[in-house]
């Protein structure tokens, strides 16, 4: 039988996760935010974060802030970075979160072995 305290809750969550290697998409992660925005309210997903906030995380060198995760600066190869690790153990602990949105595939990881990139996917 299961314990209770291991399902996931009915109200469901969303999480964002991004990264960028060089910091050159000054205005793409804002952007990525508004979609994450859009998509979560179309879904009924818990959310909040402004588009703003990831600017400030930028600046300030932040790799969570709410419901936002970043890894920025950091190489697509590099599978142990504090953003996604941080990620991940929230999806873990947290049993509202139904969702983890990423923009697009190649802003969760760049692996030299396309292997691992699945293997964090699933």
């Amino acid at each position: 039988m299961m314990n209770d305290l291991n399902k996931r809750s009915e109200k469901s969550q969303g999480l964002f996760y991004t990264r960028d290697s060089g910091g050159k998409h000054e205005s793409t992660p804002s952007e990525y935010v508004n979609w994450a925005i859009q998509c979560c309210e179309n879904l009924g997903l818990d959310f909040s974060v402004l588009p703003s906030t990831i600017d400030s995380m930028i600046q300030n060198g932040q790799s969570r802030n709410g419901d936002i995760f970043l890894d920025y600066g950091v190489s697509g190869n590099i599978l142990a970075r504090k953003g996604l690790d941080e990620l991940k153990a929230a999806v873990v602990i947290n049993l509202n979160v139904s969702h983890v949105l990423i923009p697009r595939r190649n802003r969760l990881a760049r692996p030299d072995n396309p292997m691992d990139g699945i293997k964090l996917e699933n």
